[in-house]
């Protein structure tokens, strides 16, 4: 089969960015756009995905995508497609408060699943990979220095309240599918290295709650530590009780959250989570969770950080602080130690969901048609890609200074990507954004794609190639953002 390569845009950033410095003194970043590629013709394109996940260790990138009901699983050194998981999620939930569309894994209301998803590694999280660790031939038909990697597990969220194990050296699904108790979907997760366990959300049921499961042994109803409910019933904190499809657990009780609940991390020994609003804090919170379950206070609220913007995306930035997207307006920055806000909002990153700090920047798409990136710093494409406009006031990735908290970049994406999530490989500089084009279908569809538009930048745009795999070279696919300093 052959395989779609990747949209890669090219972005070389200078080296010396001086703060206060003036015009003249400090060189603005400059960005190449290559080309698209897609998923192989065997799958559906994208139009409808949710979170995605890089281990830099095991230099692999997994995106949710909800079209093919799949883990998608993709190599960051060779930038290439290695596979789909199999199509085991289920997608829809059905109780009150649920997301409902068309089917269940299609982009009406965003319905299906996967949607959350982290890498939990086989071996130690931060173990650097060689070709004397390669222990796996289930890559062996390509070659390159990631043949036979061992990729490790997924973990992800489905849209029936259930968390599914995959391994990404078969695709095939591992143990049995793990309840969260709820009705609508488990969402976003995070991973808690220190006592291996993973904290995911349910946003959409009438009692908004966040389920701990253990990453030890067989994945199961028995992997199941706890839960917080977020239900306002704080004068009784945690007690034992019922969870269904589960049994006897510790259940805690905390502030009500009334609008969903959001991305997690963990840092500091503690589990943190952004919520959108609770009856402490109506304009949202990050709060800060007890992850480990042999503490008093296992799985309960310990405090909270009071914002007025109502987060969502969040993500870690060491030693002690964080950044949340929070809508329109922009990525807020926290200090995690004295729970403080940290500045004004960067405003503009407006409309970003999922963010991801690495090398001492934060990454942040967005496609809103009201909020979108400033265009506040100059973009030098040579050339631009095809499916990329020029003047759009959204659709981009912006580049944020974690210290100074400014934007030193902008990367444009196609027109209607739909970008909402993003991940980076650390080691290599490369930042991974699902994409779509929603002027155009696959090939055979009752929308075929289009003529490409013109470039933004003298330049000629290639025609689709016969044997481009997935569609025309401008819809959807993977952007790989490269930083090269």
């Amino acid at each position: 089969m052959r395989y779609a390569r990747l949209l890669v845009v090219q972005i070389l950033v200078a080296m010396t960015l001086l703060l206060g410095a003036s015009p003249s003194s400090a060189a603005a970043p400059s960005y190449q756009n290559t080309v698209t590629i897609h998923l192989p013709s065997t799958l559906n394109q994208l139009t409808s995905f949710d979170i995605s996940y890089v281990d830099s260790s095991l230099s692999t990138y997994v995106l949710a995508d909800r079209n093919n009901a799949s883990i998608d699983v993709f190599d960051t050194q060779a930038d290439r497609f290695v596979r789909a998981s199999d199509s085991l999620f289920t997608g829809l939930g059905t109780g009150p408060g649920c997301k409902t569309g068309s089917g269940p894994n299609t982009n009406g209301g965003s319905s299906g699943g996967p949607n959350g998803v982290v890498i939990i590694s086989n071996r130690g999280e931060d173990e650097d990979r060689s070709r004397g660790d390669l222990t796996s031939d289930a890559d062996s038909s390509h070659i390159g220095a990631s043949e036979g990697r061992n990729r490790g597990q997924a973990w992800a969220g489905d849209g029936d309240s259930t968390v599914k194990v995959i391994d990404l050296n078969t695709g095939e699904q591992v143990g049995s599918s793990i309840p969260t108790g709820g009705t609508c979907r488990a969402d976003e997760l995070w991973s808690d290295p220190v006592h291996k366990e993973i904290m995911i959300g349910n946003p959409n049921d009438a009692v908004v709650l966040q389920t701990f499961i253990s990453t030890v042994g067989t994945p199961g109803p028995n992997s199941v530590l706890g839960q917080l409910k977020f239900d306002g019933l704080t004068s009784s904190p945690c007690a034992p009780g019922t969870i269904p499809g589960v049994g006897t657990r510790r259940i805690c009780h905390t502030v009500a959250a009334t609008a969903g609940i959001e991305q997690p991390i963990f840092a500091l020994g503690h589990f943190w989570v952004a919520i959108g609003a609770t009856s402490e804090n109506p304009g949202g919170e990050i709060a800060e969770i007890d992850a480990d379950p042999d503490s008093p206070t296992a799985f309960q609220r310990i405090g909270a950080i009071p914002v007025a913007c109502g987060p969502s995306g969040l993500t870690f930035i060491p030693p002690n602080h964080a950044a949340a997207a929070c809508g329109t307006a922009g990525v807020q920055f926290f200090d995690l130690q004295s729970k403080s806000l940290l500045g004004t909002n960067v405003t503009e990153t407006g409309g970003a969901d999922q963010i991801w700090y690495a090398n001492g920047n934060v990454y942040a798409p967005d496609s809103s048609a009201t909020a979108g990136c400033a265009r506040s710093v100059a973009i030098e494409t040579t050339p631009n890609p095809p499916g990329f406009l020029g003047g759009q006031t959204n659709s981009c990735l912006a580049v944020i200074d974690a210290s100074s908290r400014t934007v030193i970049a902008e990367v444009q994406l196609p027109a209607f990507a739909g970008s909402h999530s993003v991940a980076v490989d650390s080691r290599i500089h490369q930042a991974f954004v699902p994409v779509r084009d929603s002027t155009c279908s696959t090939p055979g569809g009752s929308n075929p794609c289009p003529s490409p538009p013109a470039p933004a930048v003298p330049g000629a745009i290639p025609p689709c190639p016969p044997a481009e795999e997935g569609g025309c070279v401008h819809d959807q696919g993977i952007a790989v953002v490269q930083l090269v300093r």
